[in-house]
């Protein structure tokens, strides 16, 4: 994750930190431990304290610009998306369509996105190490041609 956050700039790192914040207020709260993990993000991004603050005190809505073009950062964005739809220990509906709407801005084909959520959010949930998970994503990809 690292890596991606050093090879992006700091518009589309604000950018996917906007949207970040909109997720976690789909189910109509910010849980602590999504602020938690807001901050472990937006710190990750270059962005300050500050900012972080201030992006979650006033989200807006926005659409994000610009598509990672590797297929590593955009299963980085994708993996952080999911996670943080989980980090309440409740996966609402709404969290799951927000998830997979991300997915198809990322450039994943539609008619596979709710199996790459799906599948994503069954491996976090089961413990399994985010290199595997990258590989039965990578598998599930490949089934579909994608």
């Amino acid at each position: 994750m690292k890596n991606f956050f050093k090879n992006t700039n700091l518009k589309t790192n604000k950018e996917y930190f906007q949207y970040l914040v909109n997720l976690a207020y789909q189910d109509g709260h910010l849980d602590k431990s999504e602020i938690v993990f807001l901050c472990k993000i937006g710190e990750k991004l270059g962005l300050g304290t500050s900012e972080i603050g201030e992006y979650i005190q006033n989200r807006i809505p926005f659409l994000i610009t610009q598509v990672p073009l590797t297929d590593t950062a955009k299963f980085e964005q994708l993996f952080d998306i999911v996670n943080l739809a989980m980090v309440d220990d409740h996966l609402e509906e709404n969290e799951i369509e927000f998830c997979s709407r991300f997915a198809k801005r990322l450039g994943y084909k539609e008619d596979i996105v709710g199996e790459l959520v799906r599948l994503m959010y069954d491996d976090i949930e089961n413990g399994i190490a985010k290199q595997l998970i990258q590989e039965d994503i990578n598998r599930l990809l490949k089934k579909y041609k994608c």
